[in-house]
């Protein structure tokens, strides 16, 4: 029975994942790209904080065209694709990549936000074109330094799964450290820091505005952007952290089926989606 019900799961996912999936990946795409593309015609985004959302766009855009382009056809209807699932483990390095430079552009702009707020006299010093460069390089050399270190030359593989259709780091001793270590607690301390910096931004904004407010000029729509700053801030560390506690924490509970497929699969692209 079980057996049985194992299998029509298997084939629900066959015939519905391929669809959400391929949508989610397209809106990623559509609304990562368009801020790549957008920045780099826009002269009023020709500053830093502008360069660090595209260099983060492009992480995450180049993740939803990975995962759309490459990673949904062998994880659903065209299991018949033999050179995907041999290269499986260079897409899953592919997709680490990605999730790095979202993350460490996503500290950068936060940092950006901090200084403008905090240091606005000497902000264009800190984030002037050569320093952002440097931050830009750095995001995305040790993203690919650091990702081939651990799981390259460690040999510790993000796999693709065929019987469940899904990514998952091999289960080597060593590779269950990295995972654990380097994937989990170095994001989710990421995480943790980017929201307190955000945070701290929030309230020092709220705080000059409550000077301005005694003045009987503070506006009402001030407040609305201080609240959706807040809002959006919360939001995209709410959902890297979604990704991060389903990925690794409640994945290894769930029995094989498409809720495991929803949790893993579904949740990873979303929050790169969402984010953008």
């Amino acid at each position: 029975m079980e057996s049985s019900q194992f299998s029509a799961l298997l084939e629900f996912s066959k015939c519905n994942t391929n669809q959400l999936t391929r949508e989610i990946g397209i809106v990623g795409i559509t609304a990562n790209w368009t801020v790549v593309f957008v920045q780099r015609r826009v002269s009023a985004l020709q500053n830093s904080f502008g360069r660090l959302s595209a260099t983060q766009a492009l992480g995450d855009g180049i993740h939803s065209t990975i995962f759309s382009v490459l990673s949904m056809p062998q994880c659903s209807c065209c299991d018949d694709i033999k050179m995907l699932r041999e290269n499986s483990q260079h897409i899953g390095f592919a997709l680490l990549v990605c999730f790095d430079i979202s993350v460490f552009s996503h500290l950068f702009i936060s940092l950006n936000r901090f200084c403008a707020i905090f240091f606005p006299i000497k902000y264009e010093q800190i984030f002037n074109y050569f320093n952002t460069t440097i931050m830009i390089a750095f995001t995305l050399i040790v993203s690919v330094v650091s990702t081939f270190y651990f799981y390259e030359y460690e040999d510790c593989s993000l796999i693709h799964i065929d019987q469940l259709r899904l990514f998952a780091f091999a289960t080597t001793p060593t590779c269950v450290m990295i995972s654990w270590y380097n994937a989990f607690l170095k994001s989710v301390s990421l995480v943790i820091f980017i929201v307190a910096v955000d945070v701290a931004t929030v309230v020092k904004v709220r705080l000059t505005n409550n000077q301005i407010y005694s003045d009987h000029k503070y506006s009402s729509r001030r407040r609305k952007n201080d609240i959706n700053f807040l809002k959006q801030a919360c939001m995209q560390a709410f959902l890297f952290v979604c990704d991060l506690l389903c990925n690794f924490i409640f994945t290894p509970l769930i029995p094989p089926g498409w809720i495991l497929f929803f949790m893993s699969m579904v949740v990873w692209e979303s929050a790169h989606c969402l984010d953008g």
